[in-house]
C-alpha cells in the first residue's frame, strides 16, 4: 500500500469578461451561454458592459465563438451598439466554452462584417486585432468559461465565502473514524436509482456512515446559487467508498439531477480501517479551482479508476456554476 495525492477537480477560475473581473479596460458579459460547442435551439439574449473606456457609445461590441484557435464563428447579429453607460445586449445562437469579443468603431465594424460575412455568418481563422488596426479596433479579449459564482463552505473555520479571483487554501482533514456497519436503509453506491439518496447524505456530511467535504455556490447578489459539490468517504457494509458528486444544493429545487461517482477503496475484511487516512484541500486561485484528495494506504490504481469517472461530475458542476443547464 502507498500514499497518493491526486487532484480530483480542476475547473477554470475567474476570466476576462467575468462580472468579477478587475481588469480595465475590458468588456464584461453577464450571461454568455457557456456549454459544449453546438447550435442552440433557442436564441439567448446576452447582456454586458464596456468598462474603462471613455465615450463607450462611440463604439460597437462584436462577439465571436471559438470552436478551436483557427475555427472562429462570427454572426452579424452578434454585433451590438453600446450605450452611453457602456451597456449593450445581443442575441446569441451558439454555445461554446471560449468566446472572443472586439470593441470597434462602427464604420470599421460594418465594413468588416459586410466583407467577411456576406451571408450573415461564417467561420474565419483569424480576427482583426488592435495592433493591426489602431484606432479602429480598440480592445480584444478572450472569454473562457470563467467562474461566475462565489463558493460557500458550510461550517468553515475561516471566511466561508470565497469570491472568484481570491487566492485561497482550505485544508480539510477528515479525522472522524468510520467503522463497518449495516447496509439496512442505506443507499447502495452501485445502484443508480439511489443516487438522490446518496447525494443527500453527501450534503449532510455528518452521519454514522459518511464523512464529506462540500461547497455550495452563491450568486453575485448574495443569494444562494443552485449548485453544490461534495466529496467524501462512505461506509456501506464492509466496504469504504470514495465519493464525489455535483447537484442541487440543500433547499434548492431538485429539477437538476445530481451525479455521484464512487469507487470502493477499502474492504475491511482485508485491511483494518485504522490504516486508512484521508485528507482534502480546496485551493482557489484566480485561474483555477483545485480539489485534492490525499489517501494514505490505498493503492494509487484505485484512485486512478475513480478519477476516470470524474469528468461527469466536473461537467455537472460547471453547469451549476455557469447556469448553462
Amino acid at each position: 500500500m502507498s500514499q497518493s495525492v491526486q487532484t480530483i477537480l480542476n475547473i477554470n477560475g475567474i476570466a476576462n469578461g467575468s462580472p468579477y473581473s478587475t481588469q480595465e479596460p475590458t468588456i464584461v458579459f453577464d450571461n454568455l451561454p457557456f456549454s459544449l460547442w453546438g447550435a442552440m435551439s433557442t436564441a439567448s439574449t446576452v447582456t454586458g458592459k464596456v468598462v474603462g473606456i471613455a465615450n463607450p457609445q462611440q463604439y460597437q461590441v462584436a462577439l465571436f465563438a471559438l470552436e478551436s484557435k483557427t475555427q472562429i464563428l462570427g454572426n452579424t447579429s452578434w454585433l451590438a451598439s453600446v450605450g452611453s453607460d457602456g451597456t449593450f445586449s445581443l442575441s446569441v445562437q451558439q454555445s461554446a466554452t471560449i468566446y472572443c469579443a472586439l470593441l470597434m468603431t462602427p464604420t470599421f465594424a460594418q465594413s468588416y462584417f459586410a466583407s467577411t460575412f456576406p451571408g450573415g455568418s461564417g467561420m474565419v481563422s483569424t480576427l482583426p486585432v488592435p495592433a493591426e488596426h489602431p484606432g479602429d479596433v480598440l480592445l480584444m479579449i478572450g472569454v473562457p468559461a470563467g467562474l461566475n459564482r462565489s463558493l460557500v463552505q458550510p461550517f468553515s473555520w475561516s471566511d466561508p465565502v470565497i469570491k472568484p479571483g481570491d487566492a485561497f487554501l482550505q485544508p480539510a482533514g477528515l479525522n472522524r473514524q468510520l467503522s463497518p456497519g449495516s447496509t439496512n436503509g442505506l443507499p447502495d453506491p452501485s445502484n443508480p436509482s439511489q443516487t438522490h439518496q446518496l447525494w443527500t447524505m453527501l450534503l449532510e456530511g455528518n452521519t454514522p456512515s459518511m464523512m464529506s467535504f462540500r461547497i455550495t455556490t452563491q450568486n453575485r447578489d448574495g443569494t444562494a446559487g443552485r449548485g453544490a459539490f461534495a466529496t467524501g468517504v462512505y461506509v456501506y457494509g464492509q466496504t469504504m467508498y470514495l465519493l464525489a458528486g455535483a447537484g442541487p444544493a440543500s433547499g434548492q429545487p431538485s429539477g437538476t439531477t445530481p451525479i455521484v461517482v464512487s469507487q470502493a477503496i477499502v474492504n475491511w475484511q482485508v485491511l483494518p480501517p485504522s490504516m486508512v487516512q484521508l485528507g482534502m484541500a480546496l485551493t482557489i486561485l484566480p485561474e483555477k479551482i483545485l480539489l485534492a484528495v490525499d489517501v494514505v494506504n490505498v493503492e494509487p490504481s484505485v484512485l486512478g479508476t475513480f478519477l476516470k469517472a470524474l469528468y461527469k461530475v466536473e461537467f455537472e458542476l460547471l453547469g451549476l456554476l455557469f447556469e448553462m443547464l
